[in-house]
């Protein structure tokens, strides 16, 4: 029986090789191998398109261009799960029930590392080592949250500077900018004065070196993740801008890490950022290269993310002006009566709220909480995930839940401003009053910095840079669109408020703010 078998398969080859459509009839019969191995396969979940989709990426950018808000909601109101295409995998995108399974699930089953290596193409933007050793995220959880009062002054001082030397106006005059640039500088500069102080964190040249890094990062990843698994090596070790951008870093600042290296360990250390992370760095990832090369991915995570926020943050506001005079007389009481302090910054309920609900309605991206299963795990409906598979959680739709959310659909800017006696918060600051839940605040519900062992250790910094940010232009500037804008859409939303104009977001791959928008800045007298 055996030998009639090899029989009949070696009489099916010869008549493929010797016929003149030979080539069409090898291809023909190794696609069929593929789907029929991914009908075996295939999970008992919906799938987006058909499970049989001509392309992943052509799908992603189909469903995220053209129907992206509309989907998410659509999925997480009928399915608990469904598989659905990335740039770089399909996932399984999970209802907000299944969240406190994902973050309880232990790091060598489900692994929020191998999952966010494989988004960024951690390996070939900053190397294989920072995939296998993630020490830079210890001085952030330590270090830097635990100190965030006493770096508040120098973090105040380049916010101020990094907006009027942009700006230069006087009293009374006013600049048009491009909304998104403007704000990612500022956060560039604000940023590096924690990172590496003065004068480093205004030079021209390193300022142009970690914004590129943020924006070719975003290239990188998203160019690597069009191309088959087996093909990444390639295209991403010939895209890779790591060493040439390490060359220029170290150009620039290696006298200044080397200084900090040689410090180690004895009474010269000084309490900053680059000496927190060399406290942290292995024999093996003690030299300058290694520590600008952890520098450079926590530039990319401080600017991507936060340049985006406070340009959505901005967008809303201008979209509602109402919530100007509110903000501002709150800012003005909490300053004069506590100084412009770290204290002050997290004594605000009405703009934590407003920055709050823009996250919500405009979060990064649909998705968060990205996991790749490293071992097989069975969710609680009975659902067995097998090795290698993508799991997120539905960001999008959790915070566009009516259950949740009244009125979901709706900007809110006040929605969480429900005032409380402060107690100690997660960083051991006191501020009374407050929101009863701050913008950093993670939990089940609300996913903006994630949730869970892997929510965003640097969400603590980050909250307060964005605040204040906030606060010095709405204290200090008056905004407006520019003349070409349409200033009334002609809406009234559900809570009576009118809605005028804001730029539309672009959905792919994440939540994109408009990149083009201007917006007029008039310095107050």
């Amino acid at each position: 029986m055996k030998a009639a078998s090899s029989e009949l398969v070696q009489h099916y080859l010869d008549i493929i090789q010797n016929s003149p459509y030979s080539w069409y009839i090898a291809s023909g019969v190794v696609v069929t191998a593929w789907a029929f191995r991914s009908w075996l396969k295939q999970l008992p979940i919906p799938t987006y398109g058909g499970f049989f989709s001509f392309s992943r990426t052509i799908s992603a950018i189909q469903f995220q261009v053209t129907s992206g808000p509309q989907r998410y909601i659509e999925w997480y109101q009928k399915v608990p799960m469904i598989l659905v295409p990335r740039m770089d995998t399909w996932t399984i995108l999970v209802h907000g029930k299944y969240i406190d399974e994902l973050s309880r699930a232990p790091e060598d089953q489900l692994s929020f590392v191998d999952a966010s290596s494989n988004i960024f193409q951690t390996r070939y933007n900053f190397g294989q080592w920072v995939f296998e050793d993630h020490f830079h995220h210890e001085p952030i959880k330590k270090q830097l949250t635990r100190n965030l009062s006493t770096l508040f002054p120098d973090v105040l001082d380049e916010v101020h500077e990094a907006i009027s030397s942009q700006l230069r106006i006087g009293p009374n005059e006013s600049a048009t900018v491009a909304v998104f640039p403007f704000i990612q500088r500022t956060i560039a500069r604000t940023a590096n004065r924690v990172f590496v102080g003065l004068p480093l964190c205004r030079d021209e040249g390193w300022l142009a070196l970690v914004q590129g890094t943020a924006l070719d990062t975003i290239k990188v990843a998203t160019v690597v993740n069009m191309f088959p698994e087996f093909l990444r090596p390639i295209v991403g070790r010939l895209m890779s801008p790591m060493e040439p951008r390490l060359a220029k870093a170290l150009k620039m600042a290696g006298p200044l890490v080397e200084e900090k290296i040689a410090q180690r360990g004895t009474e010269a250390q000084t309490e900053d950022y680059i000496s927190w992370l060399i406290q942290y760095a292995t024999d093996r990832e003690c030299n300058a290269k290694n520590i600008l090369n952890r520098l450079m991915i926590t530039n990319f995570a401080a600017i991507h993310t936060s340049s985006s926020t406070v340009t959505q943050a901005l967008y809303w506001l201008l979209s509602r002006p109402h919530y100007f005079e509110p903000l501002r007389a709150e800012i003005l009481e909490v300053t004069e009566r506590l100084g412009w302090t770290r204290e002050a910054i997290g004594s605000m309920p009405k703009l934590d709220s407003f920055m709050k609900e823009s996250m919500r309605m405009t979060p990064i991206g649909p998705q968060i909480m990205n996991r790749i299963a490293l071992r097989p795990f069975t969710f609680s409906n009975g659902l067995k995930v097998p090795t290698g598979t993508s799991i997120s959680s539905h960001l999008y739709g959790t915070h566009q839940d009516e259950i949740l959310y009244p009125h979901a659909s709706t900007f809110d800017g006040f929605r969480f401003a429900e005032s409380t006696t402060g107690e100690k918060d997660e960083t051991g600051a006191r501020s009374a009053p407050k929101t009863k839940k701050t913008m950093y605040t993670t939990s089940s519900t609300y996913l903006s910095f994630g949730h869970g062992k892997h929510a965003c250790p640097g969400r603590f910094f980050a909250s307060m840079v964005v605040k204040l940010i906030m606060a010095e232009l709405i204290v200090n500037y008056d905004l407006s669109w520019p003349e070409d804008v349409p200033k009334n859409t002609g809406g009234v939303d559900i809570l009576g408020e009118k809605v005028g104009y804001r730029p539309a977001d672009m959905w792919i791959g994440g939540i994109v703010p408009d990149q083009r928008a201007k917006v007029v800045l008039r310095r107050k007298a």
